[in-house]
């Protein structure tokens, strides 16, 4: 586990720098990040976002901004100290950090596979999925 290096409140972008930073102390160029509420990421996820071809890349399941999902995205390490001043400024939106780095998207075609379990109504939506095999 890595301490938020923001305190709390700071939101996943905080998440974000804690990783870039242990991901640059061990010698890795990138971070795959996806939300621990989300159980039904594509197998591919981090292949289909290299091939994106810049980073960041975030997932997307459509081509507006509402088919967006930032959370799930690969990030360069080097932009490690952009994103440190980013929260220092009072930043915190991932799609607005994402896109002052010329972020690209990857579109993937299942849009349940970024479900978030985040009401009760999601779980059971998630367990009708499982119940009709699908993961």
């Amino acid at each position: 586990m890595l301490a938020d290096p923001c305190g709390p409140g700071s939101g996943p972008l905080a998440g974000v720098l804690a990783g870039l930073r242990a991901a640059a102390a061990s010698g890795s160029g990138q971070v795959l990040t996806a939300p621990v509420d989300a159980p039904f990421l594509p197998h591919d996820l981090g292949a289909r976002l290299a091939s994106a071809g810049v980073l960041p890349a975030l997932a997307a399941t459509g081509t507006d901004a509402q088919a967006l999902h930032p959370t799930f995205a690969l990030w360069p390490v080097a932009a490690a100290e952009a994103l440190a001043r980013y929260l220092a400024g009072g930043g915190r939106r991932m799609r607005d950090f994402a896109a002052g780095l010329g972020a690209a998207t990857a579109v993937f075609p299942d849009p349940a596979a970024f479900l978030n379990i985040n009401t009760p109504a999601d779980l059971e939506a998630a367990r009708r999925r499982l119940a009709a095999g699908g993961v």
